[in-house]
C-alpha cells in the first residue's frame, strides 16, 4: 500500500536538503566513534565534537546521536550508552568561556581554546581520586 504524497506544506516546512545529506554522511563517517565514544581520549572525542559542529549547531549532535542509536540499537538492543557520554562532553566543551579565552590570549584564540576545551573534557573524564572515565 502506497503512502499518501506529503502536502505541499511538508515539503516547504523543509529548510535546507543540505543539512540532512550532511548528516547522514557524517553519522556514516563517525559510526565507530559514536559508537566507542566511552573509549576515546580527549583530543579524538574533541575533534569528533568539532567535526559534529557542536559549537555552531548544538542540535546536529542529538539528531547524530538518534541516528547512531538506531544503527547501535538495530544490531544489539538494549541502551545507547554512547548519548549520555557525548552530551556530558559537549555540554562541557560549551562551557568554556571562548569570549575570556580571546580576551586573555589575543595571539593565539583557537589554540587557547581548544587547550581549554581539552582540559574540560579530561576533567570530565576523570573522576577525582579515582581515575575512572565519566564518559
Amino acid at each position: 500500500m502506497c503512502m499518501p504524497s506529503p502536502s505541499i506544506e511538508y515539503w516547504r516546512s523543509i529548510e535546507s536538503w543540505a543539512e540532512p545529506r550532511t548528516l547522514a554522511q557524517l553519522a556514516i563517517r563517525e559510526r565507530s566513534s559514536l559508537a566507542g565514544a566511552a573509549g576515546l581520549d580527549a583530543e579524538t572525542l574533541l575533534a569528533l565534537l568539532e567535526r559534529a559542529d557542536v559549537f555552531r549547531r548544538p542540535e546536529r549532535l542529538h539528531r547524530l546521536l538518534e541516528i547512531a542509536e538506531c544503527d547501535a540499537l538495530a544490531a544489539f538492543p538494549g541502551e545507547f550508552a554512547p548519548r549520555a557520554c557525548l552530551l556530558r562532553a559537549a555540554e562541557a566543551v560549551r562551557d568554556v568561556d571562548a569570549g575570556a579565552i580571546a580576551r586573555e590570549h589575543p595571539g593565539e584564540v583557537a589554540e587557547a581554546i581548544r587547550r581549554s576545551r581539552l582540559v574540560a573534557l579530561a576533567e570530565l573524564q576523570s573522576r577525582p581520586g579515582t581515575g575512572k572515565p565519566l564518559c
